[in-house]
């Protein structure tokens, strides 16, 4: 196991080095440059003073030498000053990331609650009116595009109907009321972004989890527990599903790093102060350190992801830790 995991981490170490490189190279090849930007004022800069800008932060050096520094401060965890406030580009990470991961539990626990749930009981009675009607809704609800359902909830229950604020992280003197109410009232703010950027995942997992299931009902190690004269709860419950649930684990792994760094649409249309409105404001700026750690970041969560997919599989299923196994 020692050595499939160091082969596991090789592979990872690689394509994150070759992730590195690949957006270092489609950032530095964007047409514009955020010289111009790095003055103190809005007026138009010299050649003298634009040149002197280019030297202080290494935009005049070749590409490889950037990337080179670039890299080296990234194995020391740092990942440079911003060039819109100069502030350290770790601590505009650090600031925001709590709220991100906050938007994307929320996410993740609707889906927990009402897809792995939705799916077993699809699957406990095929063909039944909940597994009828909960297909088509859910492929459906799967096809929206979150920024229109995003809009769309805001329009009718945020404007039309005041049942929910419409963006933000507080309401307006929120700092001052008990804790109680603070907690309320973030939750209350939480809502809508996290429905919008869970329920795309919630379709997908239901009918997941639900076809996963249904194959091990029809599996031979079912149909024994079944000749045995076990019950049926017990057969769905003891046997099928500690079954179905291995193939989630590789999907789980990347669900939540998917969502963190997928949220951005979803963080900037509800004024969600997380790392997805941290990138699309560096974007329009021209923020290079900025997109680069943020990208890093990202990449760096998927590959983590995996790999812990990749462990939980192995731990949870004995057979692949057997001699000669595909592990």
């Amino acid at each position: 196991m020692t050595a499939w995991f160091l082969r596991r981490l090789l592979v990872a170490l690689v394509t994150l080095f070759g992730i590195t490189v690949v957006t270092f190279a489609i950032v530095q090849l964007a047409p514009g440059e955020p010289v111009p930007g790095l003055a103190a004022d809005s007026r138009p800069a010299d050649a003298a003073t634009l040149r002197a800008l280019r030297a202080r932060y290494h935009l005049d050096e070749p590409l490889v030498e950037q990337y080179r520094r670039w890299v080296w401060r990234v194995l020391r965890f740092d990942f440079g000053r911003s060039f819109v406030d100069h502030r350290a580009v770790r601590e505009k990470i650090l600031e925001r990331l709590p709220r991100t991961i906050v938007l994307n539990v929320a996410a993740l626990l609707l889906i927990a609650v009402v897809a792995l749930p939705l799916g077993v009981l699809a699957a406990a009675r095929p063909d039944s009116r909940l597994d009828r009607f909960s297909g088509p809704s859910l492929y459906l609800l799967y096809s929206l595009p979150s920024f229109w359902v995003a809009l769309l909830l805001q329009s009718s229950l945020a404007v039309g109907l005041g049942l929910f604020p419409l963006s933000g992280l507080h309401s307006d003197g929120a700092a001052t009321w008990p804790a109680a109410w603070r907690w309320a009232d973030a939750a209350w703010h939480l809502a809508l972004p996290a429905t919008c950027l869970g329920y795309g995942s919630l379709a997908f997992y239901a009918r997941f989890s639900r076809a996963n299931l249904l194959e091990a009902l029809s599996s031979g190690f079912v149909r024994a527990a079944r000749a045995r004269g076990l019950t049926e709860r017990r057969v769905l419950w003891r046997h099928a599903l500690s079954n179905a649930w291995i193939p989630f684990l590789t999907l789980a792994g990347l669900l939540l790093p998917g969502m963190i760094s997928g949220s951005v649409i979803i963080e900037r249309i509800f004024a969600w102060p997380g790392l997805g409105s941290l990138l699309f404001e560096s974007l329009f700026t021209r923020d290079y350190p900025t997109i680069l750690g943020l990208s890093s970041l990202s990449a760096l969560l998927v590959l983590a992801g995996t790999l812990g997919a990749d462990v939980l599989y192995l731990l949870v299923d004995p057979r692949l830790r057997r001699p000669g196994s595909p592990a």
